[in-house]
């Protein structure tokens, strides 16, 4: 069966013998180790003992080509749920796993994992089709998820979280679930025994100084103030940050404030047009981007996009340095919001 990572937060809930297999497959390599890691924790009362967890790996499977099955048939010392894990699954693993879900009466459960798997691999297509295991497909979290993530790691923690930190550290956690669970984690330890989380918190404990850094050229870029800009962007290559990276943050905020102007255009109020954004923007941030939104034309949001787009190609396809082809187009995009503003008044 093909699960949804909504279908299977419910089976973690009530997990059920009928299920014998599970995949666990993507690009999402922490997605993939936390819903491994939070299954077997349910399944064993958080215990990591050897006579229900069973580690197999590629050195133990060409000793014993067999040995997942052989292990899944065992019964538990103290007739406990056994548990069979193996993280490097692939096509070449069908083989192992079909005798393994033809087996009845199976009280084990055999966990796998795997990189990205086409909609043609044969070890995807065999959990598909069974009504005995299923597979969960693992991608990077878009920007959507990640607030709710935070929200029910917070809770499951008993803290507490405004919207607007809350959106402040959505936008600063990455989209590898394994990396942003550290973070949150991270920043329950620091918090201790307060129960509101505030934004002084995320900034010193997440290192959140180059985030700020990078709101600040976005929003000098966006708003034609070429002397901040340039300074912002300077700070920004002195803390490491990559020009490949600015310029995907600038993208995304030209993105985004093209799709505002769409349904803008369309007939929605500004102000459902904001609240319709995923994640929400900072409160400090509203007043300039209404502002942005106003002024700027929707060609000349277009050319914007062109030149940060091709930009990001040079940088990555061409012998010129990154940082000249980087700063080349936030001075040109610079320079047209501050013709834009003039225009508007």
């Amino acid at each position: 069966m093909k699960y949804s990572q909504a279908q299977f937060e419910s089976f973690l809930q009530k997990p059920t013998d009928k299920i014998i297999a599970v995949l666990f497959y993507g690009t999402n390599a922490g997605l993939v180790a936390d819903n491994t890691s939070r299954l077997i924790k349910k399944l064993s009362s958080g215990q990591q003992d050897p006579f229900v967890l069973a580690e197999i790996d590629n050195d133990k499977i060409k000793e014993c080509p067999s040995i997942i099955v052989d292990e899944a048939s065992s019964i538990g010392l103290f007739g406990e749920r056994r548990l069979i894990k193996y993280a490097d699954a692939g096509n070449s693993t069908t083989k192992l796993i079909k005798p393994l879900l033809e087996l009845k009466n199976l009280s084990s459960l055999t966990i796998l994992n795997s990189d990205s798997l086409n909609k043609s691999s044969s070890l995807r297509s065999l959990f598909e089709a069974a009504d005995n295991a299923f597979c969960v497909a693992c991608y990077d979290d878009n920007a959507s998820d990640i607030p709710q993530i935070i929200s029910s790691y917070l809770t499951s923690e008993n803290k507490q979280i405004s919207r607007d930190t809350l959106n402040f550290l959505a936008q600063n956690l990455s989209s590898d679930r394994l990396v942003s669970k550290s973070e949150l984690e991270k920043l329950v330890l620091y918090v201790g025994d307060k129960t509101e989380i505030e934004i002084n918190d995320v900034i010193a404990c997440c290192g959140d100084a180059s985030a700020v850094s990078m709101d600040e050229l976005i929003y000098a870029v966006a708003d034609g103030n070429l002397s901040k800009a340039q300074i912002s962007f300077d700070k920004l290559l002195s803390e490491g940050t990559n020009p490949v990276g600015i310029t995907r943050a600038l993208i995304n905020h030209f993105q985004k404030l093209l799709s505002i102007k769409a349904k803008t255009d369309g007939g929605m109020p500004l102000s459902s047009a904001m609240n319709s954004l995923i994640p929400r923007l900072f409160f400090d941030k509203e007043t300039s981007f209404k502002n942005q939104v106003s002024f700027w034309q929707d060609t000349f949001l277009v050319k914007a996009l062109n030149i940060l787009q091709q930009a990001e190609i040079d940088c990555k396809t061409t012998d010129m340095p990154d940082v000249t082809m980087c700063n080349r187009a936030i001075l040109q995009i610079s320079t047209a919001a501050q013709s834009q503003r003039k225009k508007r008044r």
